[in-house]
């Protein structure tokens, strides 16, 4: 080998010493970057709906408003997100192929849906749980992964109790931990009384998803759309008067009117005038008419205030895709009268988080509770670093609202972000619990001096909660409230005196959710009065309620009868009536001594005769 061989060969070998060595670099420098890549895009739904097709839904579902609920849900998941629908009775079927949301996803949701029967002959809920996530091993940061599961009958794979409590058993022990190694979100609906409802809220609580229960049919689709809501997190504009304002931003948007009894024929008015219908519309317009309600899909809107004409209805929307969306902090789907929430909010532009002060400031926040449509109470949001609010000046903006007791058809909270351009709203439906505490009222104890037992105690259906403080006070009162005290047995309680009988008084008491929200509910309720419960010595001391005189020393060897209350009524009928006879003897006396003066006079009186 000559020099000039050598010196090619000795170079080589460099370059591949150096090569290898900067190998491992290179793949990490890559692998950041990939992982840097994934974690700011955002991630994808991925919506699996599992839909009960037993032999009972004939009588929960007699409409197959099933159907239609498919079709809705359908319409409103956004375009490239990932879903399937499985039926199930005695065997699985997957009923829509798991795909991207497209239009011919959407045409199969069309066709496949009408398929929708009551014909299977049992509740296989163990076997749609498996086979629909049968690829969701570990968690995937891609994908934003959703159950929703709709049944109205328990598990009842067997003639045996013994083997559909094993079934049922592994449903909770096993699959249940998988589902959630694997960040799955289970929303759940119960479709009858019959429905196994602690199974379904197992599943939906351990996985932080919503449970709900339906008493009929005719709910099924706005049950849909509010789960929806809280799967996907999407993005509406505000609804005023069935009027919204749409931005430059916005790419698309779904408008949903639901009918209600009004069946008139839905009309959308842009802004230039234009007026469209079903019948008549643009080809950039896609419209989907059912009976209970219209879905229109525009794709590039004109911006400025469009209108809906048709009956106001709180669950109609605008859901939007735009690249400035307002994003919400988790909201506990149930609460409690009385109870502080916090609401966080911030707005994203292209998926990152919005900072800048010189257009916040151009921004106002608020959240408000919904009652059957109606605004009930709206706060200001602030990100001044006060008020539920962790950091000023970050561009979170938060606030503590209190609930109010809810109405009978939904409640939601609403937040909402108004900009000089646009606006943009998300709802969040959720249950607001009664006082979720009540106060015991006990029999009278003791004889001489009666006291009332009052006792603070959880609500059997209100589920995980504890009790930290309790105290009452009567409202006209200055006094000082009174602090119940903790016993042995865990209860709050305390002993009133008699005189509290009859009286209304306001209670308050500290709570603890199970998942660590505490808060402060208050009350007033009145006593029971307790006449017939009262004895006389309880009376005569709450009549009178002089100070006991203090006891004389005694010798130990003698032992007094123990003395007798003293009865002041009959002593105060004895003092009346001796004062009655004494005045009437008085009067006879005073009588009998004016006669006797009179017949011992002279008489002076004289007769004048004309």
């Amino acid at each position: 080998m000559n020099n000039k061989d050598f010196s090619w060969w000795r170079g080589s070998c460099r370059r591949y010493i150096v090569l290898m060595l900067s190998l491992p670099t290179i793949f990490l420098a890559t692998t950041q970057v990939a992982i840097a890549k994934q974690n700011t895009v955002k991630p994808t739904l991925d919506m699996r709906v599992l839909v009960d097709v037993s032999g009972s839904m004939k009588e929960s579902d007699p409409n197959n408003l099933r159907r239609s609920a498919l079709r809705l849900l359908s319409g409103l998941l956004p375009d490239d997100s990932r879903a399937g629908v499985w039926t199930f009775g005695q065997f699985v079927n997957m009923q829509v192929p798991h795909g991207t949301v497209a239009k011919k996803w959407r045409k199969k949701v069309q066709t496949e849906s009408e398929k929708i029967h009551s014909y299977g002959l049992y509740t296989n809920i163990e076997g749609v749980l498996v086979k629909s996530t049968w690829d969701w091993k570990r968690v995937d940061k891609r994908y934003k992964r959703r159950i929703i599961l709709l049944s109205d009958g328990m598990v009842d794979m067997s003639r045996d109790p013994a083997v559909n409590k094993r079934i049922r058993d592994r449903i909770i022990h096993k699959h249940l931990p998988a589902l959630q190694k694997a960040g799955v979100q289970i929303h759940t609906i119960a479709l009858s009384r019959n429905a196994d409802q602690d199974l379904m809220q197992k599943l939906a609580k351990g996985t932080g998803g919503k449970f709900v229960y339906a008493e009929n049919a005719d709910a099924l689709n706005r049950i849909f759309l509010h789960l929806f809501e809280s799967a996907s997190n999407a993005t509406a504009l505000p609804i005023k008067g069935n009027k919204f304002l749409v931005d430059k931003s916005v790419s698309d948007m779904t408008v949903l009117v639901f009918h209600g009894k009004d069946k008139r024929v839905t009309r959308l008015l842009a802004p230039t005038g234009k007026v469209m219908t079903q019948a008549k519309h643009p080809s950039s317009v896609s419209w989907h008419h059912e009976d209970q309600f219209d879905l229109i899909t525009v794709k590039q809107p004109v911006s400025g205030a469009w209108r809906i004409e048709a009956a106001l209805d709180p669950d109609n929307r605008v859901l939007v895709v735009t690249n400035l969306n307002l994003d919400v902090s988790a909201v506990p789907d149930k609460v409690f009268v009385g109870e502080t929430i916090v609401i966080e909010t911030h707005l994203l532009q292209n998926e990152k988080h919005v900072s800048e002060k010189s257009l916040l400031d151009r921004v106002t926040f608020s959240a408000g509770q919904m009652v059957d449509g109606e605004a009930k109470k709206e706060i200001a949001l602030s990100d001044k670093g006060d008020g539920g609010d962790a950091h000023a000046s970050d561009g979170n903006y938060a606030g503590r609202l209190t609930m109010e007791p809810g109405g009978q058809d939904s409640t939601q909270v609403r937040i909402v972000a108004r900009g000089p351009t646009f606006e943009r709203e998300i709802k969040r439906e959720i249950t607001v619990g009664a006082i979720p505490v009540t106060l015991e009222v006990g029999k009278l104890t003791g004889e001489s001096e009666q006291s009332i037992p009052l006792s603070v105690t959880v609500n059997k259906d209100a589920g995980g909660i504890t009790v930290h403080s309790a105290q009452l006070q009567i409202p006209a009162s200055k006094a000082e409230p009174v602090l119940f005290e903790k016993g042995e047995n865990g209860i709050w309680a305390w002993f009133a005196p008699v005189m509290f009988a009859g009286q209304t008084v306001e209670m308050s008491a500290t709570i603890k959710t199970k998942d660590g929200r505490e808060f402060t509910t208050s009350w007033q309720q009145a006593l029971p009065k307790f006449e017939e419960q009262i004895t006389p010595a309880a009376k005569e001391a709450e009549a009178v309620a002089e100070p006991e005189a203090e006891a004389e020393p005694e010798a130990e060897a003698v032992a007094e009868p123990k003395k007798k209350p003293l009865r002041w009524p009959l002593v105060i009928s004895l003092v009346v009536l001796l004062n009655a006879v004494l005045g009437l003897i008085g009067m006879v006396g005073y009588l009998w001594w004016r006669k006797r003066r009179s017949a011992s006079e002279p008489d002076n009186t004289e007769l004048a005769y004309e």
